[in-house]
């Protein structure tokens, strides 16, 4: 499990990685050149409370949304291609934040918080089935809009740094559990007639009840004291291992097809399903709702 959390070689991964260390990078370069301007930013009165509850809407984009072929499986013997496409997908619930502690004698104020919530996730899938003939003429074509439903409970520690009067730079990373309560599978109606010319049915079956995974995030807030705190961000979601697995049949002319071909199974192995990895990218909006007995003193020391 620890090799494989280090060594998940996705594009999408390195690159918000290396832009949260820019992120970090830039802060401390920032943080240089403000010394006075943070010094001098304080607001009497204004405060800020150790527990914080908020509401967190989130739009979720494909995790290979830079190699969009790699949702799709031919088999060359059948001439026949499974494409499970993800699509934009939403993710909604309940964020809590509990401040730790904070860095004194610092010039920026330094704010290090747990981020923790539980999730309603929402993975949408277009999965479509191509046959052609030997002239490459598209002869069946199907697709169906297939949903993948969990809830998660994520974990992570968070630096929050101050910009200005009211603005925040955010970044942080940690883990999530995600549930799986069930599989799911299209068309419908998959389980009638399931020995007819033209059947097909994808089953997407949950890898484990429960799956861990890694993320990453950073982002901009604005925290008022009369209407609360507004967050919006970008972050970065990786499964450990995949979510699920899409176990694919279509009949043709007596014969069962399947996405992978082996030396026993010329129109494709049954048992060997395609994997469904579940990684997305996320459009984070934050709001957190106005302290009711704050605790603290946002102001730079």
């Amino acid at each position: 499990m620890v090799k494989l959390f280090f060594t998940f070689s996705s594009i999408q991964s390195n690159l918000l990685m290396y832009l949260l260390v820019s992120f970090f990078f830039g802060l401390e370069s920032w943080s240089q050149n403000n010394k006075p301007f943070l010094k001098n930013s304080s607001r009497s009165g204004e405060k800020e409370n150790s527990v914080t509850l908020g509401i967190e809407p989130s739009v979720l984009f494909p995790g290979n949304i830079f190699n969009p072929s790699s949702s799709s499986v031919e088999n060359l013997n059948a001439r026949t291609s499974f494409s499970q496409k993800t699509l934009i997908s939403l993710k909604a619930g309940i964020s809590l934040r509990y401040d730790l502690f904070r860095i004194k004698k610092s010039a920026l104020t330094n704010q290090f918080s747990l981020n923790t919530g539980l999730f309603y996730v929402h993975r949408r899938f277009n999965m479509v089935i191509t046959e052609k003939n030997s002239l490459q003429e598209v002869i069946f074509d199907a697709s169906e809009k297939l949903n993948f439903v969990s809830y998660e409970i994520p974990l992570t520690l968070q630096i929050q740094i101050r910009a200005s009067e009211t603005i925040w730079l955010n970044a942080g990373m940690g883990m999530g559990l995600e549930f799986f309560p069930s599989h799911a599978y299209v068309p419908d109606d998959a389980l009638q007639n399931p020995d007819q010319e033209g059947y097909w049915v994808c089953y997407m079956a949950r890898k484990n009840l429960f799956v861990p995974g890694f993320k990453m995030f950073f982002g901009t807030e604005r925290r008022t004291v009369k209407i609360g705190y507004f967050y919006l961000g970008l972050a970065f979601h990786q499964p450990i291992p995949a979510v699920a697995q899409a176990y694919w049949r279509y009949n043709r002319s007596g014969q069962s097809i399947h996405p992978y071909p082996d030396q026993e199974h010329f129109f494709g192995n049954p048992d060997i399903p395609v994997r469904i990895v579940g990684n997305y990218f996320a459009l984070e909006f934050k709001y957190f709702f106005r302290p009711s007995k704050p605790s603290r003193s946002l102001v730079a020391p």
